[in-house]
């Protein structure tokens, strides 16, 4: 049942992304049957060949988890920056009728609330937010595009303990489960899967890629090829650095396997390529057809003449201008810091501070964005790892985890976790393989030691974020039904789609003003993901209104400022 709800749940948004590309070409547009078929296909396709109970029983699990995931999505509230901007901009603009593929490129004017979202808009790859469009279109909730995360997670999840059970030693009801967990929680993931980032795929993808690898040149499991063909298709159009890493990382893993067994399957090669290929040209035809054509540059705005720095902004002060080497291995070491930290920087290394669990559970961490005890527990593991017998299984796996330490180094910001998530697979291969090698009990020991830190670290992520959701919901709520209620006109300058499409939802009637542009006298109310600019005062919002939380608690009581 584990492998049916994993497969279920990595391919059936992807097959529904493959069915919205098919609208686009066609030119349609998104809507809620892609959502409608992709379900029906996806579940003949996996229950195929199974008994009348195992069909009942599988799909009660299908739909239970989809309601429960699209409830979660639906009433949690993004507190991310780039996801209220312009991740939810497209993910509003597909609903509404735009086909990308026919109308590559929006003006300024077609994308409201602030000057150059459009720019992001038509020229980055819009994967992920298809697909949420989609779910958006069947539910009406812009929110609930963030149910495809939490789908995301429970595929990995599932994928990751239908693989343990390959090793006898770590086959074990309690110790499946806690490396399972261990390896499904990554903060990276953890941080951003109630919001509209999209980073954490490339560890979704690459961890789910190497089991299905491993699974069809090993094991001879041909019912792997098709999630493969799928990711292989729809990774080009999340993010280039998540294809190149999925490709790099995969084809290591190829010729690790060829190394050590001898084993070739060029059927897997020849596809995977053709389904690259067909991901970039097809899938992926907005942004890097649409931009090579108009821009003479696929990855533009990113390079190239016109080019616009988003990585100076994101380096912090006490790591910039130093050399790559010394910027990663800094971020490793160091605990959690965002460019919002009321610190410059952070010096500690060993010790954990207020600051540190108040920056553990942030969207777009520039430091330790692996958590707290992330370097502790790799030093543990590391020291472990060096004290057991030096077989040739033992090279193959240095030989692993130090390419993933060199991959840190291939692309800009590899200090950067949420650009380099895969790295977090060095500590699970470690536990992993201490754990099913011949040790002692002081070195299992202190092997759970360090996995019991790296879930600390995913817990203090999972509970920092769920009190930044309900803070971020408190507010926002209390904002739209305090505005609903003025008489007098009423300004509101935000970036966030979120905010106006709920000030729109309940009939709000209110002004919208460009934050660059207008020059009014506006106050600020300094909320957590984008900050909201308004002709209100403190005196206009009544306290008698207030939720309970915000009368009682200080850090949701909302926050003025001048802009």
């Amino acid at each position: 049942m584990i492998k049916k709800i994993g497969l279920f749940f990595l391919c059936f948004p992807l097959v529904m992304f493959v069915i919205e590309t098919l609208f686009f070409i066609i030119g349609w547009h998104v809507n809620c049957f892609a959502f409608i078929f992709a379900f029906i296909l996806v579940i003949g396709y996996i229950l195929r060949n199974t008994s009348k109970n195992i069909r009942l029983k599988s799909i009660c699990w299908f739909v239970g988890i989809t309601l429960a995931s699209i409830f979660i999505g639906a009433n949690v509230y993004d507190a991310s920056y780039d996801g209220q901007w312009y991740h939810s901009s497209i993910i509003k603009l597909m609903n509404d009728g735009w086909n990308p593929f026919y109308h590559p490129i929006l003006q300024q004017d077609e994308v409201p609330y602030y000057t150059n979202t459009h720019i992001w808009v038509s020229h980055y790859a819009k994967g992920m937010e298809t697909i949420e469009a989609g779910i958006v279109a069947l539910t009406g909730n812009l929110e609930s595009g963030k149910t495809l995360n939490i789908f995301l997670a429970v595929s990995l999840f599932c994928f990751v303990f239908d693989f343990i059970g390959n090793f006898n030693k770590l086959d074990k009801g309690i110790i499946r489960f806690l490396v399972a967990l261990t390896t499904t929680l990554n903060p990276v993931l953890v941080n951003q899967m109630m919001t509209h980032y999209i980073d954490y795929t490339c560890y979704v993808f690459v961890t789910i890629g190497l089991v299905c690898v491993y699974n069809i040149v090993v094991k001879k499991e041909r019912s792997y090829m098709l999630p493969l063909l799928l990711m292989g298709f729809f990774v080009p159009t999340i993010k280039f650095n998540i294809a190149f890493w999925f490709v790099v990382i995969l084809l290591v893993f190829i010729g690790l396997l060829y190394h050590t067994k001898r084993i070739f399957n060029k059927i897997l090669f020849k596809n995977m390529a053709i389904s690259v290929v067909a991901g970039f040209l097809v899938g992926a035809f907005n942004p890097y057809i649409t931009n090579t054509v108009i821009k003479h540059n696929p990855v533009y705005p990113l390079i190239g003449e016109d080019k616009i720095d988003i990585m100076s902004i994101v380096t912090p002060q006490n790591i910039e201008g130093k050399c790559v080497f010394y910027q990663v291995n800094y971020s490793l070491a160091a605990n959690p810091y965002s460019s919002d930290s009321r610190r410059m920087g952070n010096d500690s290394f060993f010790k954990i501070a207020k600051d540190d669990l108040m920056d553990s559970p942030k969207h777009d961490l520039q430091l330790g964005g692996f958590g707290e005890f992330f370097f502790e527990a790799m030093l543990i593991l590391f020291i472990v790892f060096v004290m057991l017998k030096k077989d040739r299984r033992w090279k193959v796996t240095l030989i692993s985890i130090l390419f993933l330490y060199l991959c840190l180094f291939i692309l800009p910001s590899g200090f950067l976790a949420r650009y380099v998530p895969f790295f977090y697979l060095v500590p699970c291969i470690l536990i992993g393989y201490i754990l099913n090698a011949e040790c002692g009990k002081y070195k299992r020991g202190l092997t759970f030691i360090a996995m019991v830190m790296l879930l600390v670290n995913s817990f203090l992520s999972l509970v920092g974020g769920t009190v930044i959701n309900v803070q971020q919901r408190v507010q926002t709520d209390y904002i739209v039904s305090q505005i609903k209620s003025k008489q007098k006109p009423v300004y509101v300058y935000s970036q966030s789609i979120q905010m106006h499409n709920k000030l729109k939802e309940v009939g709000c009637k209110y002004q919208n003003g460009n934050i660059s542009m207008d020059k009014k006298n506006k106050n600020q109310i300094d909320l957590i993901g984008i900050k909201m600019q308004t002709n209100l005062i403190p005196e206009d919002f009544n306290p008698a209104e207030m939720p309970l939380l915000m009368q009682k608690v200080g850090m949701f009581q909302l926050k003025f400022s001048k802009p």
